[in-house]
């Protein structure tokens, strides 16, 4: 894979997909997805240098971003939609393998395999009298081959575990996705619970020259592509720590898994619920157009590597994972870890009413609020004070309030959520820690290619 003319060829046809007709649409992307496919097939995805697979990879999303945005028919779509499936499983399958329905496609389509495989890059084998095989860690760090044909799927209480003669592979659920236990790694479907599991495993593995080659932490900070931008819908923070090997890691604080449990659980404050630190996080595998994507970079030294490692896998065995809604989320927890490494304090709490206005009255009145904001910053402290409990602000902010009250418990480095009473008497202490807001504190530090300088930022530096 080191001629990339192939990709800027193919790229350049696609921008002009719009001033086609239908017709010319569809025949220019089924033209483009089979050249790619035979591109690929010849092709060991896992040998390729880690910029050249960057660019196919981006490629790839671009074309089936063109897709969706296409003015074709839904079949087409559909039909194109199931070949880039066996693009991104390695295209070592035959390219029509999931235009027609199957055990095997259901089995990929539940459990995003084929974004996974993608990120990690992993591939489906096929031969032509033995069918397909799945890419399976039974020794770590080894990839081992198993047959679609010879798994024995044996129905379980909930659902099936999956054997390859007298060897369990995987537990599923009655919709054929993987139970918690497992998960799939860059060297194939593994037992690992990413969200129990204490130790912190790589999920992939990169060129280490293509990060600089030494060690680096990056802030992924996600959100919904939109005309009017959420704070709060689909916005996510992780971290990735790499390391001189090009082994890649992720983690991430998932409140949403947290919410499920609650009616299990009861609805009062329990300090021992089970951790939701996620590793790898799931903003990993989100191809380029699903979300607007952003990262920051930080080069760090083999200890504070080590060292995020293992705090990271402390805070999973310890369940420590302060799961709230305003200051126990996912940009909480990345802010802790910058704390506790780099010794770096990052201000990314709004006030919730400010919040709260920002997010659903309209776009336009944006610049209005900030002034609006400014002038109330500047009022006596009694009068700012009594503005907080004004109708209907005070309503809504409470009723969240007893939701965030609800959902939180004590977590990492002693963290707890706000008390019943602050919420009711004391409003203007309630703050959120917001991701677009983290991104845009710490973006204000980096270079041109996204980089924080250690030197111009030591440590016990506020970023504000």
């Amino acid at each position: 894979m080191k001629d990339i003319s192939f990709i800027t060829k193919n790229s350049a046809l696609l921008e002009d997909l719009s001033s086609l007709t239908s017709q010319e649409q569809r025949a220019l992307l089924a033209k483009v997805i089979k050249e790619t496919y035979d591109f690929l097939s010849i092709r060991n995805i896992r040998r390729a240098g880690e910029g050249i697979y960057q660019s196919f990879k981006v490629f790839v999303e671009n074309l089936a971003d063109h897709i969706v945005k296409a003015e074709i028919s839904q079949s087409d779509k559909d039909l194109f939609n199931a070949q880039l499936l066996s693009i991104k499983v390695g295209a070592k399958v035959p390219i029509d393998t999931f235009v027609k329905e199957s055990m095997l496609k259901e089995f990929i389509v539940v459990n995003g395999l084929a974004e996974i495989f993608f990120t990690t890059k992993l591939i489906i084998l096929f031969h032509r009298r033995k069918g397909y095989f799945l890419p399976v860690e039974l020794e770590e760090k080894k990839i081992s081959w198993q047959s679609w044909m010879d798994l024995t799927w044996k129905e379980a209480a909930r659902g099936y575990e999956v054997y390859s003669g007298e060897k369990l592979l995987f537990k599923t659920g009655r919709s054929k996705r993987l139970t918690r236990e497992y998960s799939t790694l860059w060297y194939g479907i593994t037992q690992y619970d990413r969200r129990r599991a204490s130790i912190f495993r790589p999920y992939k593995h990169a060129d280490p020259s293509f990060h600089g080659g030494g060690h680096l932490l990056q802030i992924v900070v996600t959100w919904e592509k939109a005309e009017k931008f959420s704070y709060l819908a689909k916005t996510h923070v992780s971290l990735e720590v790499k390391d001189d090997k090009g082994e890649v890691r992720s983690v991430g604080q998932d409140i949403y898994d947290h919410i499920r449990v609650i009616p299990r659980r009861g609805f009062f404050r329990a300090a021992n619920r089970a951790s939701i630190i996620k590793t790898p996080d799931d903003a990993s595998y989100y191809p380029k157009h699903f979300r607007e994507i952003k990262r920051v970079s930080i080069p760090i030294t083999k200890k504070e590597h080590d060292k995020i490692i293992y705090l990271v896998e402390s805070d999973k065995y310890n369940h420590e994972s302060a799961a709230s809604l305003l200051k126990g989320n996912c940009v909480s927890y990345a802010r802790s870890i910058l704390k506790r490494v780099l010794g770096y304090e990052v201000l990314a709490d709004i006030s919730a009413h400010e919040l709260l206005l920002r997010e659903f009255l309209p776009r336009q009145l944006e610049p209005s609020l900030e002034k609006i904001f400014i002038k109330i910053r500047a009022l006596p402290f009694l009068l700012r004070r009594a503005l907080y409990f004004a109708p209907p602000l005070y309503p809504i902010l409470a009723s969240i309030g007893l939701l965030s009250f609800i959902s939180s418990y004590y977590g990492h480095n002693n963290h707890k959520e706000y008390p019943l009473y602050t919420y009711i008497f004391f409003p203007w202490r309630i703050r959120c820690d917001i991701p677009r807001l983290f991104y845009d504190v710490l973006v204000k530090y980096t270079d041109e290619n996204g980089y924080i300088d250690r030197k111009k930022h030591p440590e016990l530096f506020c970023f504000e």
